[in-house]
């Protein structure tokens, strides 16, 4: 029997016909010296792939909170779907450094079910977050009539704390059905079995198929519309149109992104939970760790290239960004316009007292002289 552990994936995979945990402890890929590979490889990829997507996801949030898009509520699901890749990213550094600087956190109940929890609820926001992304562009061309009313920074806000929470609350078992060992106490090993294909319906083949769906609904629209234009010749629309466009296409990259970088991780994962309980067998082939270690690596990549698709399709968030990195010279320059026009106007405030002073004593003169020459009178 061959066991492999791949130490570095934040998914809580279970074998459903074993009191075993894949993903519960620091220990690195063995399988018939490939695994020896796949770990060095991981050892270094992991790092470099978290500390640019941390990065990445930093320079997006503070753009998408730039007060010249922040108003838009797509920015505020993408400014948050940031910060949770961050969170995301940040536990998984946790488990790279306790697995090859030897810490062992693992072997601390309270972290091991922390990071768990915390892999469960990053991942499934990240995945939603997206969702609500697409639907809103959804209602932005296909519903124009709808955006006054649902297409609103707090409606979103109210939107992400109800998901915030729902997801909380859904996925807190590994609080509540793990053992100190970090296997499901067997009055809830069914349960944690049923919970790992819950996951993947919910984070994968659910939010695809309602992704998939609003962006057919956005791609027909958008012809009927560019096929209407050209047939009644309205080609003061035409400037519309390529703002839809290029909404599209970010989104469009965006979601073609995730689908495929994502779909690679759940299906290893289904396969290999599929497969043990169907068979029985606790024995991973050595093909199994590869297909799962490379699935791994691309799903943290899926984090990475965030930042990349923004700058590439995102024209409004790459002028937030000139505006950012200009911010500083451009108030540096401001403040000297400042400065200079409150300089003149200090002095042109000076010269006003002087010039009334030698008016009214010309003035008081004048009606001397008038007053004597009345007098000669």
């Amino acid at each position: 029997m061959t066991k492999v552990m791949t130490g570095y994936n934040c998914s809580a995979l279970y074998h459903s016909s074993s009191n075993e945990s894949l993903l519960c402890t620091d220990s690195t890929l063995t399988a018939d010296g490939t695994g020896d590979s796949l770990a060095s490889a991981e050892m270094y990829l992991v790092p470099v792939i978290a500390g640019f997507s941390i990065a990445g996801n930093t320079l997006a949030f503070i753009v998408f909170r730039h007060k010249s898009i922040r108003e838009n509520s797509s920015s505020f699901f993408l400014a948050v779907r940031s910060l949770s890749d961050i969170g995301f990213l940040v536990t998984l550094l946790i488990i790279w450094t306790s697995s090859v600087f030897g810490l062992y956190l693992s072997r601390i109940l309270l972290v091991r079910k922390t990071l768990i929890f915390l892999s469960y609820v990053f991942g499934c926001l990240s995945v939603w977050l997206v969702v609500l992304v697409t639907a809103e562009n959804y209602i932005r061309i296909c519903k124009p009539a709808l955006v006054k009313l649902v297409c609103k920074t707090r409606n979103a806000k109210l939107i992400c704390l109800l998901l915030v929470i729902s997801i909380l609350i859904s996925y807190s078992f590994p609080f509540w059905t793990l053992t100190d060992d970090c296997t499901p106490l067997p009055i809830h090993y069914e349960f944690v079995t049923v919970m790992v294909y819950i996951d993947s319906v919910f984070t994968l083949f659910l939010p695809s198929i309602v992704i998939l769906t609003l962006m057919a609904h956005i791609a027909v629209t958008l012809i009927n519309v560019n096929t209407r234009r050209r047939r009644l010749r309205k080609f003061p629309i035409a400037g519309k149109m390529n703002i839809f466009t290029k909404v599209t296409k970010m989104l469009l990259a965006v979601t073609l992104a995730f689908i495929i970088l994502n779909i690679p991780s759940h299906v290893v994962r289904l396969r290999l939970v599929i497969a043990s309980f169907l068979k029985n067998d606790l024995a991973i082939r050595p093909s199994d760790a590869i297909a799962q270690s490379i699935a791994t690596m691309l799903y943290y990549a899926s984090m990475a290239i965030n930042v990349i698709i923004y700058l590439t399709f995102g024209s409004r968030f790459r002028q937030a960004l000139v505006r950012i990195i200009q911010g500083e010279k451009y108030r540096t320059n401001r403040l000297g316009h400042e400065r200079e026009r409150m300089t003149r106007m200090s002095m042109s405030m000076q010269t006003i007292p002087t010039q009334c002073s030698t008016n009214n004593n010309l003035l008081n003169i004048e009606t001397s002289m008038k007053r004597a020459h009345s007098a000669e009178i």
